[in-house]
């Protein structure tokens, strides 16, 4: 079901009550600023029921006495995104209504902590994509949700219901620098409690990378995460890299606590530092108090609730934030109470600061030399100090109630999807000067640039979706002119058109800019293009792999010496031309050493399939050359009415096998291709590739005899598991 936003006024809305206190609050704000937005919103608690399973039923009965419009799944939603085995589905799956993720968290550990795996869960969201959208605190999260194909991939700041009357009246505080949160004394004991973080193969990454946050606060974890990914995996779209990134991500969240007490540890000794909370070892029962032995510190117990934590807000000279390791660009939730509270903040600079307010560098540190500065500055100069609470009260409260986000998102819902049709043009390194008609690509977040990225890496573009792309100015100062192409070229529709200005090599342009890495020329553009078939064999032994036609290659002189080229290419796939499609056939079946073909009649029961397939998958997931192989599904007879899709049926197949035996084939090397009808020319192409077919007792009959397969290798099941592959 996926209903047009715009045709009512009002609508309804589920919510999930979380169990964690940060997240009732958040939820219970939602649904506040909702109602009085004139909307119903049904306030679900699983803690009412006795079972998971109790919750799940009444869940769905929500759904078949009401019709709910919208359902929001909020990052530790847990009866919501709960998997059901018995129908080998997510919860949110099986009801009807558009769903709405918040990612308050990173995205990437809501998919990690899914239950029955990342790939599980990422299929499920993938299921559910045409009537979902998504909304996320960290950019990084929205531009590698749209590289993993989802298209409703939004922005989203935290919330503040906290008061909105700032105090001028001078007052005695009752701290001088407090911080609320959790905090563990140092590096030293994430070695005496979290055993399966040390044994996690990225721990000594994370661990590199932990120090150098420590020295440098405002350095981005997303470079690493995408190295070390990269490095594991090759490909930078295949799932698994998503996952080892994001895995990556996910154990650098953990230390958090421990990051910041290595932090606090290094607060001059003569400022007094008040730790409300501290150890978060209450939260499972524990009563360990690992506490930070230094001078100056004090510790308190953990507030009971949030109307507490404003008033500590309020009555602190100075609150402390230290954002959690895995976010680079978000501000997190307790800058933004601190502001609604009217109190003053030292927070570590987050690129995001700049669009919640206008005292963005009054009250961040990048260092712990400057935040020792600051705390100093800021203790003895009260009149600057309340000025710039007022100032940071005012921003916050104007823009980030949780009705300013809920309109946000709302207005959001109410644009239509995408049409096929709909022309989308980037201007790659627009800066502050977007052309017009496009979407705005830069590094920085100038005014008028809609998506933040370095170019320097992977587009934040899927495959095939762009079809003008704009680079003035820009690609010279990218130094991997082979990367540069090809990304152009990979996020290019076929036929797509390129437009590029770039400072030549024949002017003085091209070198006095000392900015610019890469440099190019009238020439340079001939590698990349089928009308110069020499260059382009040639450059595609360097690691080009795309292909452009040239429409237009020209330059111009300036007077003061310069000279551009530009350079109009239009890109060719194999979609934009009849020859070649025979090869990229083979290519995208990416053979390896072992390819196996199955031939199902799939006519047969469905139980007798199953077994079948679930045989052949088993067989493949305990095969010693696993990771060298590829399975090859015959589908040419596959019922065109059937509801459920041959990759379904294979998926939930290897799903169950995962679950119930511990067997993940796809994560094993193996991978899995659909033969649709093909024709003899095209097993001609592939058949020397492929070293038999593993046998059924109800093959497809019709494909066996049209393809001519007398002389294929044949395997049973028992001697395909005792063959070893050379």
């Amino acid at each position: 079901m996926e209903i047009e936003p715009q045709a009512r006024q009002s609508y309804t809305f589920l919510i999930e009550r979380s169990p964690t206190p940060i997240y009732q609050r958040i939820t219970r704000g939602f649904k506040d600023a909702l109602e009085t937005l004139g909307h119903k919103v049904l306030y679900f608690d699983p803690t009412q029921y006795q079972s998971d399973e109790e919750a799940r039923k009444n869940l769905f009965k929500n759904f078949e006495i009401n019709e709910i419009d919208y359902c929001f799944l909020f990052s530790n939603s847990v009866i919501l995104k709960s998997y059901i085995r018995e129908i080998k589905q997510f919860v949110f799956e099986v009801i009807p209504s558009n769903l709405i993720f918040v990612y308050h968290d990173r995205s990437g550990c809501s998919f990690l902590v899914g239950q029955g795996g990342f790939k599980a869960y990422y299929q499920a969201v993938e299921n559910v994509k045409d009537r979902s959208w998504h909304f996320c605190l960290e950019c990084n999260d929205v531009i590698d949700l749209r590289l993993m194909g989802f298209e409703r991939v939004y922005p989203i700041f935290h919330a503040s219901e906290f008061g909105s009357d700032y105090a001028k009246d001078e007052k005695d505080y009752e701290y001088n620098i407090s911080f609320v949160g959790h905090v563990l004394p140092s590096f030293a004991e994430i070695y005496k409690s979290t055993e399966e973080i040390l044994k996690a193969p990225c721990f000594h990454r994370v661990a590199a990378e932990f120090w150098n946050r420590l020295v440098k606060h405002d350095r981005k974890t997303e470079n690493y995460a995408h190295d070390l990914a990269s490095q594991i995996v090759g490909s930078t779209s295949s799932l698994k890299f998503f996952e080892k990134k994001f895995y990556y991500v996910y154990v650098l969240g953990i230390l958090t606590p421990f990051f910041r007490g290595e932090l606090i540890q290094r607060i001059n000794d003569e400022f007094e530092v008040d730790i409300v909370g501290g150890d978060p070892g209450y939260i499972s029962g524990l009563s360990e108090n690992r506490n930070i032995e230094k001078n100056g510190v004090k510790y308190h117990p953990p507030t009971k609730d949030y109307a507490e934590s404003q008033y500590i807000y309020e009555n602190s000279k100075i609150n402390l934030n230290i954002t959690s390791l895995q976010f680079d660009e978000a501000v997190v939730n307790r800058v933004i109470d601190v502001g609604a509270a009217g109190g003053f903040i030292l927070t570590d600079w987050k690129n995001d600061l700049k669009k919640v307010t206008s005292v963005h560098q009054e009250i961040s540190y990048r260092t712990i030399e400057e935040l020792n500065y600051k705390i100093d500055y800021y203790l003895t100069h009260e009149t600057e100090r309340q000025e710039i609470a007022e100032q940071l009260h005012q921003d916050v409260i104007s823009n980030y109630r949780y009705e300013n986000v809920v309109r946000d998102m709302m207005s959001k819902l109410n644009q239509m999807p995408s049409s096929e049709s709909e022309v989308i043009r980037i201007d790659l390194g627009c800066g502050p000067r977007k052309a017009e008609g496009f979407l705005g690509v830069d590094i920085y977040d100038w005014e008028g640039v809609d998506v933040v990225a370095d170019l320097t890496r992977q587009f934040p573009f899927q495959n095939n979706s762009i079809d003008e792309i704009r680079a003035y100015d820009v690609i010279e100062h990218l130094s991997d002119r082979i990367h540069t192409m090809n990304e152009i070229w990979r996020i290019g529709k076929p036929e797509a058109i390129v437009d590029i200005w770039v400072p030549s090599t024949d002017g003085r342009g091209a070198f006095q800019d000392p900015t610019h890495v890469s440099f190019w020329n009238i020439n340079s553009f001939k590698y990349y293009c089928n009308e110069f078939p020499a260059y382009l064999d040639l450059c595609k032994s360097y690691g080009f792999k795309g292909e452009y036609s040239l429409i237009n290659l020209s330059q111009q002189e300036s007077d003061d010496g310069g000279v551009h080229v530009r350079a109009i290419l239009k890109v060719i796939k194999p979609e934009s031309r009849k020859e070649g499609s025979l090869e990229d056939f083979v290519k995208n079946l990416k053979l390896k050493k072992v390819n196996l073909a199955i031939f199902i009649d799939w006519t047969q029961p469905e139980e007798a399939i199953g077994e079948f397939l679930g045989d052949v998958l088993r067989s493949i997931a305990t095969h010693p050359d696993r990771e060298d192989m590829n399975l090859l599904v015959d589908v040419s007879n596959f019922p065109q009415e059937s509801e459920i899709s041959p990759e379904e049926i294979i998926s939930e197949i290897a799903l169950t096998l995962m679950l119930e035996e511990n067997l993940d084939i796809l994560n094993e090397g193996a991978e899995i291709f659909m033969l649709p009808r093909i024709s003899q020319m095209q097993w001609q192409a592939i058949s020397s590739y492929v070293c038999g077919r593993i046998q059924w007792e109800h093959e497809n009959a019709n494909t066996l005899a049209s393809l001519e397969m007398e002389n294929m290798q044949l395997y049973d099941l028992t001697s395909f598991s005792r063959t070893v592959f050379k």
